[in-house]
């Protein structure tokens, strides 16, 4: 789980919305 990566890539990786990427685990 890499903080830096999914600032830079989370347009690709994580969801547009913080709190839900927040709830949700980055396993996709």
């Amino acid at each position: 789980m890499s903080h830096s990566r999914k600032t830079q890539g989370f347009s690709t990786e994580c969801p547009p919305s913080p709190a839900e990427h927040d709830r949700t685990p980055i396993q996709f």
